[in-house]
């Protein structure tokens, strides 16, 4: 009886297995709307131009499916996506992609041997070798929620991240991240109606600005300058927007070799990591120094690497405390104001004048910009940004309480 309970056990765990080595439907549609990001970026990154790019097996995907996703991506934005030639060399890739499918802790270039590289490249005729890998979680489905029906459980989140790493000079030359946009909190503001005014709870727009503190440091910057933006967008911020930034993440990176024995190095970081708001003042919101080891890697590339990877483990979740909604104390809002009738244009201009110096003059407030003017209707979209504790009924409540005549249109 014993022998059969595990023999039951056993096609039970086999079932199960090959249940967990597929993608959802719902996990399917996230993953496809992260490869048509993907497709877009690789039709817009002019550095592959017509170069041969081989596609490495993706981390954590399942059955194959976020691999075809992104193949189909490459194909689709017009890219060289090469395939062996002879049966000979595909044996030998298949026994390589073998080698690198048998651990999932082998997926990035940087833990096989350079020779292993090389002779890939060879191979497939390969200019370029695209690293691919995907992080899917569904959030809270863990402990007792793992029990909830799947219609109940929230719905996926995917991140895709793409490194493009060069066979001949050895060097990455191209990476993107892209990411699943968070649902907002449960208790997080509607945009609601007052009266004339509408008013918007909007994303804080950020940028990141990573410095290397010498050549040597450069590509563990860039690596980390990557992982923020994604990690930062995950929490609902627009990043690099082009546009007047709200907050400024500022990343110094240093390197120094801590140690080599013949081709394997290891390299000792350091991130000195502020994030400030802008204003009239601008404010420090927080500042923090961390400082890390890399592991052993065969080559200044794959130590680099290495490096880039630890320091993150230290500075993103520094970042992520930082900068969680309901840790920041800045807010930003969109209203408009309308005029009551329809007047002359230097009568719009005098009333937006007189918008702006109320605002200037208000406590607490940051910045504000004009976002949107329709002469014709009398509306005017202002953005403002200010500090969530002066204003606890509310930014747009207190302005037109002490200000009564923007809100009557007047």
């Amino acid at each position: 009886m014993r022998r059969l309970t595990s023999l039951t056990a056993a096609v039970l765990a086999m079932g199960l297995a090959a249940h967990a080595a597929t993608f959802s439907e719902d996990e399917k549609a996230v993953l496809r709307a992260r490869a048509d990001e993907a497709r877009a970026a690789l039709a817009a990154a002019e550095v592959f131009g017509h170069k041969a790019i081989t596609l490495l097996p993706v981390s954590g995907d399942r059955d194959g499916y976020c691999e075809r996703l992104v193949l189909d991506a490459l194909v689709n934005a017009g890219r060289t996506a090469v395939v062996s030639n002879d049966d000979k060399a595909d044996e030998r890739f298949r026994r390589i992609l073998r080698e690198i499918r048998w651990d999932a802790g082998q997926t990035r270039l940087n833990s096989l041997d350079p020779e292993t590289i090389d002779e890939l490249g060879r191979l497939k005729s390969t200019q370029v070798l695209l690293e691919a890998r995907l992080d899917l979680t569904r959030p809270g489905a863990c402990g007792k929620k793992k029990e909830k029906k799947m219609a109940d459980a929230p719905a996926p989140l995917a991140e895709l991240s793409l490194l493009a790493y060069e066979v001949e000079t050895k060097q990455f030359i191209w990476s993107a991240t892209f990411v699943t946009p968070p649902p907002p909190p449960p208790d997080a503001p509607v945009p609601v109606e007052t009266g004339r005014t509408d008013v918007k709870v909007v994303p804080l727009r950020l940028s990141v600005l990573c410095t290397p503190a010498n050549e040597s440091a450069s590509r563990v910057a860039g690596q980390l300058e990557t992982n923020v933006r994604g990690s930062l967008a995950a929490l609902g911020y627009l990043v690099e927007t082009g546009e007047a930034d709200d907050m400024t993440v500022t990343l110094d990176v240093s390197r120094a070799l801590f140690d080599q024995s013949g081709n394997y190095l290891v390299f000792d970081g350091e991130v000195k990591a502020r994030v400030d708001v802008a204003g009239v003042q601008k404010r420090l919101v927080g500042e923090t120094a961390v400082a890390a080891r890399g592991v052993r890697g065969l080559g200044v590339v794959a130590a680099d690497r290495n490096l880039g990877d630890a320091l993150a483990e230290q500075v993103l979740p520094w970042l992520k405390r930082t900068l969680k909604p309901d840790a920041v104390a800045f807010e930003a809002v969109t209203f408009t104001l309308r005029r009551k009738a329809p007047v002359a244009t230097g009568e719009d201009l005098a009333f937006l004048a007189d918008v702006r110096q109320a605002l200037s003059e208000t406590e607490g407030v940051r910045t504000f910009a004009l976002v949107e003017q329709d002469n014709a209707r009398g509306t005017f979209v202002m953005r403002v940004v200010y500090e969530k504790a002066a204003f606890p009924l509310g930014f747009v409540n207190a302005f037109f309480a002490s200000h009564p005549t923007f809100a009557d249109g007047e």
